[in-house]
């Protein structure tokens, strides 16, 4: 599920208005201005996200002429902020884009994507595509943008140290990230250790 080109141009016209740095995922691949780059610690970003960020992105001159250039269909736009004010306001706007769906999965940022592509949409995908039944999955997360996989799954878990709001609607929650909750939750569930 992709979001059109003329789509991520109507979203871009409004991110150009905040203080916030943007990149697009198109093939596959990350795609930014060198100022997007630039300017991760400014923002905030934590050394080791910024590490993954700059050897997976690809710059370009100038992303608006890119989509105008080239047409493709974008898999998601990435948004980082500073400011929790601006990351709200532009979330507001964002959101009523039709076409779009807006989520978080980190303090700083927001994940723009076609409407309907989420992680709970994925995993029902992948469960038609395998012929197994809802009760037969289980799915693990920590934010946000976890909450509609969680619902799709046959057990819902949350990690200890994860979103408060997603640990309301998990089924179980399992131990932190840091202590091998996954781990600890597969051998309960699935394999009934």
């Amino acid at each position: 599920q992709y979001i059109d080109w003329q789509t991520a141009l109507k979203a871009i016209e409004i991110l150009e208005r905040y203080p916030m740095l943007y990149d697009l995922y198109i093939e596959g691949r990350g795609i930014c201005e060198a100022q997007f780059l630039e300017r991760l610690e400014e923002f905030g970003v934590p050394p080791e996200n910024c590490r993954i960020i700059r050897s997976s992105r690809q710059p370009v001159p100038n992303l608006i002429a890119y989509l105008k250039e080239f047409h493709p269909p974008v898999q998601k736009i990435n948004l980082i902020f500073r400011e929790k004010a601006v990351k709200a306001e532009v979330r507001r706007e964002l959101s009523q884009i039709d076409a779009l769906s807006v989520t978080s999965s980190l303090p700083w940022n927001l994940e723009v994507n076609a409407q309907g592509a989420t992680k709970g949409g994925g995993l029902e995908r992948l469960r038609a595509h395998l012929n197994i039944s809802r009760e037969e999955t289980m799915a693990f997360g920590d934010g946000e943008n976890d909450l509609p996989m969680l619902q799709a799954a046959g057990l819902g878990i949350a990690m200890e140290n994860g979103a408060d709001f997603l640990k309301k609607q998990a089924d179980i929650i399992t131990l932190t990230n840091d202590r091998d909750g996954v781990a600890a939750a597969i051998e309960q569930y699935a394999l009934g250790e």
